[in-house]
């Protein structure tokens, strides 16, 4: 059950990041915003170009939300879903084609143990299939959690899984399924991946990152791992708890790998660099636990998370939004253009300033949601005798009853 967010943060000091000390600090180029509170914990995203955003959480259930609407459909819920990990949509490789690819490592069909599966499910018949049950060196057993689509060249077309065994036994293993749905072993390197770690998420990089494979690993210090094509294993970063990771696709995310980790009771985001240079993205994006989704919009102006319960979007505060006209008047109707290419993202007006005297805290003007033409037009409630207002933008959610949540980010300003 999708539960929309209803904080509204009022005051200048709700609404700064917070940096993190001995870490370089990116938090003033993105803003992030509580879309929702899911049902359970979110453990795999994947977003549709039709604006629609799947979501499979740990209470074993994969539903739909229409990011127009807001409106959440069911799936699946219950078997064949167990225990969900990472999430992908299918594009068009004959092993998937266009359907939701699932990793889920504690399922049956007949019952909620044990034996770890990968199913291809249809978003819009809801039937499923089996892709891989277990993996290849420990048979029907395993625990696949991580999923990611061979890029071509020498990674070929295949499917890339990422058991990581659990208490099986068995030290973690990387395998493949083919466009014929043959499963073989890609890697096992028990020296490295011993019991003692958890690789779990998957992505692939670019062409500056080598086009090679990073794992996310939250346990023993944490790190994320590097695999090259030829199958050899290395550590690329370290130190963080990595419990979920994507690659951007480019546009104002920039080449770099993005990642949330576990820091005490929350989860931050970050993301690395080629050279494996770590910098803090969103602070404190949500509360701990340890997996999480992340899926990138496929046009690469926004990122979404799944921290806990909480869904996320992260978008560039280089996105380009224009006030006109920027000095206002009572009762004159601002229109807000929206040129971030994100449907129906919505904001709200501030004002702080009147006649170069600071409001604290600052007023809040009513928005509405982006009308079809890509603006916002804006009543502006100004109270009498005051002009010249200096606006102020920020992001915010709705719901039902026309409440607004802001974002706890620093804000767009119109001078």
């Amino acid at each position: 059950m999708l539960k929309l967010s209803m904080r509204l943060a009022l005051s200048l000091a709700a609404i700064v990041s917070s940096a993190t000390a001995q870490l370089a600090d990116n938090t003033d180029q993105f803003f992030h915003l509580e879309l929702a509170q899911t049902a359970s914990n979110v453990h795999g995203l994947a977003y549709d170009a039709s604006e629609q955003l799947y979501v499979a959480q740990d209470n074993a259930s994969l539903t739909r939300i229409d990011l127009t609407t807001s409106a959440e459909t069911t799936v699946l819920n219950g078997l064949p879903l167990s225990s969900p990990g990472q999430l992908l949509l299918g594009d068009g490789r004959p092993l998937v084609g266009s359907d939701l690819v699932l990793a889920d490592w504690n399922t049956e069909l007949t019952s909620s143990c044990c034996n770890g599966r990968v199913l291809r499910i249809n978003p819009n018949t809801n039937a499923f299939a089996s892709l891989a049950t277990g993996n290849p060196v420990s048979g029907s057993v395993g625990d696949p959690a991580g999923i990611a689509l061979g890029p071509g060249g020498a990674w070929g077309s295949d499917l890339y899984v990422m058991d990581f065994q659990g208490a099986s036994g068995f030290p973690p293993v990387l395998f493949r399924i083919d466009a014929a749905g043959n499963a073989t072993t890609f890697l096992v390197d028990p020296t490295q991946w011993t019991q003692s770690t958890a690789p779990i998420g998957l992505a692939f990089g670019s062409a500056a990152f080598g086009e090679d494979l990073f794992v996310a690993d939250r346990v023993g210090g944490g790190r994320i791992w590097r695999v090259d094509s030829s199958a050899n294993l290395s550590t690329f970063t370290t130190g963080y708890a990595v419990t979920g990771i994507a690659k951007s696709p480019g546009g104002a995310f920039g080449d770099y790998l993005y990642f949330t980790a576990s820091v005490g009771s929350e989860i931050d985001l970050f993301r690395v660099d080629p050279s494996g240079n770590v910098s803090l993205v969103v602070d404190n994006i949500g509360p701990a636990h340890y997996l999480a989704g992340l899926a990138f919009r496929s046009d690469g102006k926004a990122l979404y998370v799944g921290a806990a319960n909480q869904l996320v979007i992260v978008v560039p505060a280089t996105m380009t939004l224009t006030a006109t006209p920027n000095q206002i008047a009572a009762n004159q109707v601002v229109q807000i253009q929206n040129t971030t290419g994100v449907a129906n993202m919505p904001a709200v007006l501030m004002f702080d300033q009147a006649f170069g005297v600071t409001l604290t805290p600052p007023s809040v003007l009513i928005a509405t949601t982006l009308d079809a033409t890509g603006s916002w037009n804006l009543p502006v409630l100004v109270p009498a005798g005051l002009s010249g207002l200096t606006l102020r933008l920020q992001m915010l959610s709705l719901d039902a009853a026309g409440v607004f949540q802001a974002s706890n980010n620093e804000p767009l300003q119109f001078l």
